[in-house]
């Protein structure tokens, strides 16, 4: 009998690292939405939510993964991330820095 053993693609990973960080279902919600590349605005629509609700879960989804904002999030996610011991039980996602001039949040 052969056992052949291959990678998990971004797909299997990213409901296995969302359970992991201990993210709520709106979190994971949320987070799906983001993926997909919908804008606060669309995914406070999508939930029916206020677009500052939106904005206090990525925050949470920020905290619990170690990500500074959405594009970490997205290329931690998605783009096989170099995984740090966890700190404090959490998973850690280390990504490159990016710095992206945004306007002020007015949540």
């Amino acid at each position: 009998m052969a056992v052949t053993l291959n990678a998990a693609a971004p797909p299997q990973l990213v409901p296995l690292a969302m359970a992991a960080a201990g993210l709520t279902a709106r979190e994971r919600e949320v987070v799906a939405l983001v993926l997909a590349g919908l804008a606060t605005a669309e995914i406070a629509v999508t939930l029916r939510i206020a677009p500052c609700t939106v904005q206090d879960h990525l925050r949470g989804v920020f905290r619990k993964l170690g990500v500074a904002d959405r594009y970490q999030l997205t290329a931690g996610l998605l783009h096989r991330p170099r995984h740090d011991p966890p700190r404090g039980g959490r998973p850690t996602i280390t990504t490159r820095s990016v710095r992206v001039s945004r306007p002020s949040a007015t949540c």
